[in-house]
């Protein structure tokens, strides 16, 4: 199936202030309604920083520039499960040469560096001394983050989107879809392996039933995304990609995330010198919008933006659209 962008895929603002608009109809009344709480009543010290309740469909009206600067290299990190296809899922045929999706699979085995270095390198290269911008989703934004303070100054932004911190004692929230995931992950680790081995195969020859199956907790814009059929389709060579070529990868990625606790993971990051923004659905799953908080908190000037009604890759399509 090809992976060019959903073009009857309706990711726009108004499907979703349809989808969830509450009685009243104010955008702050669905914002409260679809995170449960008021910016005043997020975790201590994010309701503080520069918190905008973004009106659906102008996720990116509040902030210049959202990766649209002619003279920005840009760095997309996927996330997990995922690959270098789901940047064109969601819009990508309009990247321009200034764009470079990283093959970490492929950085992972043939690297002649270590991961992070590897990475880092690879960027740098692109960047050929323009300002790097560097975009991450979901777990690849805890990538982006690393590669980031390992570039120092050469890096101008970083936008994190769906992104959320370490767990900093080793559980992670009910809410979170994948939590039996990651707690597999950070306590059992070979039975973790085998979970991925089995999720390969049935990657290879069932791959409606594994989309479904990712799919099923789907919340807010998620729902309506897992809803269309071509979606689906469009979506199941992705997770395939990622659970069989890219299984290696996506261990060490969600092994990583699941094993660094935050207070180690800010001890990787001290050299970060560039501005972050935080891209958030309000009815996130699968990374709670609490998780991105605890890493924004402790991020000094970091950004954070609501985007209500929207999940995970909801998100992630309204970004891209404005990019």
């Amino acid at each position: 199936e090809s992976q060019r962008p959903c073009a009857n895929l309706d990711y726009s603002a108004q499907r979703l202030m349809a989808a969830e608009k509450p009685p009243g109809g104010s955008i702050d009344n669905l914002h409260e309604r679809a995170a449960g709480r008021s910016p005043a009543n997020l975790p201590d010290g994010v309701a503080g920083r520069s918190i905008a309740r973004v009106i659906p469909g102008a996720i990116g009206g509040a902030a210049e520039p959202m990766g649209g600067r002619a003279d920005y290299a840009t760095v997309y990190f996927h996330g997990q499960p995922g690959s270098a296809q789901e940047l064109a899922l969601f819009g990508g045929a309009k990247r321009t040469d200034n764009w470079l999706v990283l093959d970490r699979a492929e950085a992972l085995a043939e690297g002649a560096q270590p991961y992070l270095a590897e990475l880092a390198q690879r960027a740098s290269v692109f960047a050929a001394g323009r300002p790097l911008r560097l975009i991450g989703f979901s777990i690849g934004g805890s990538i982006a983050l690393r590669v980031a303070a390992m570039l120092g100054s050469a890096v101008a932004a970083v936008d994190l989107v769906s992104t959320a911190a370490p767990s900093a004692n080793g559980l992670f929230p009910e809410a979170m879809a994948g939590k039996p995931v990651f707690t597999l992950a950070a306590k059992h680790p070979r039975l973790f392996h085998l979970l991925t081995a089995g999720q390969g195969i049935v990657a290879r020859v069932a791959p409606t039933f594994l989309t479904k199956q990712v799919f099923a907790s789907a919340a807010g814009g998620d729902a309506l995304l897992a809803a269309d059929p071509q979606f689906r389709r469009q979506i199941a060579p992705l997770l395939r990609d990622s659970l069989t070529r890219g299984s290696a990868v996506y261990r060490a990625d969600v092994s990583s995330y699941a094993t660094t606790h935050i207070d180690a993971y800010l001890d990787q990051i001290t050299s970060l010198t560039a501005p972050v923004t935080f891209w958030h659905g309000s009815m996130d799953n699968w990374a709670p919008i609490e998780m991105a908080a605890a890493l924004a908190q402790r991020l000094p000037g970091a950004t954070v933006h609501i985007e209500p009604g929207a999940s995970h890759y909801s998100t992630l399509a309204a970004f891209l659209a404005q990019v």
